[in-house]
């Protein structure tokens, strides 16, 4: 206590705080999956941290030539590209966002295959680690491949006939017959 006197010289004091927090380096807790696509539950995928977050931030992934038969929970955003051939426009991304909490040791998403009924195989699908925000730093795990296992079974189609003719004036047309290795 007391009176403090400044004397006629120009005082400054440097202070250099010190962040003793490591940021938190976000790595995907498997490589690949493979889900059912009649699979109800889905699967969830983990995101771990090398450390609790210091702080918030977010993740942001992509899926590149996105198919849509998946759902992802929290719902993603299908990013569009305009083609002018054909005046349309395709899903050519797909991205998800994940918010990160405070102390947080992981985040997740889950995955719903979509049961298309379509003899297709899905997959695998990549999911990246686009971007990262807050106190979270990309790690060197950066993508998941999911496959999503098909439930219909494939079917081969023979034909019986390996040529054949049709004149112009036919109005009936020809006939072809196939055979199927499996009944439909």
């Amino acid at each position: 206590s007391g009176a403090v006197r400044k004397d006629s010289k120009d005082q400054s004091y440097e202070l250099t705080f010190v962040d003793d927090e490591e940021p938190s380096i976000a790595n995907f807790a498997l490589a690949s999956a493979t889900v059912d696509e009649i699979n109800t539950e889905g699967i969830d995928v983990d995101i771990q941290f090398s450390n609790p977050a210091a702080g918030t931030g977010q993740i942001s992934l992509e899926v590149e030539e996105y198919n849509a038969n998946f759902i992802s929970v929290p719902e993603g955003a299908e990013i569009y590209e305009y083609f002018d051939y054909d005046d349309y426009s395709y899903p050519y991304s797909y991205q998800i966002t994940l918010d990160v909490a405070q102390y947080a040791e992981r985040v997740n998403f889950k995955i719903l295959p979509i049961n298309d009924n379509r003899c297709a195989q899905h997959g695998p699908v990549t999911f990246s680690i686009s971007s990262v925000s807050g106190v979270i730093r990309k790690g060197d795990k950066q993508t998941f491949d999911l496959t999503v296992k098909e439930d219909e079974d494939m079917r081969l189609v023979t034909l019986n006939e390996k040529e054949g003719t049709l004149n112009e004036n036919e109005t009936s047309g020809k006939e072809i017959r196939w055979s199927f290795s499996n009944p439909a």
